[in-house]
């Protein structure tokens, strides 16, 4: 039972981590765009 609460703490906080970089990248090129445009 712990185990599987730590491997699903542990996708959970890739997930996180995935999105919040996924984000910052959206953002970093939207305002790249925003320049250029």
């Amino acid at each position: 039972m712990t185990l599987w609460k730590q491997r699903q703490f542990y996708l959970w906080t890739m997930m996180l981590i995935c999105g919040m970089m996924k984000l910052s990248l959206v953002l970093e090129f939207g305002g790249k765009l925003g320049i250029v445009l």
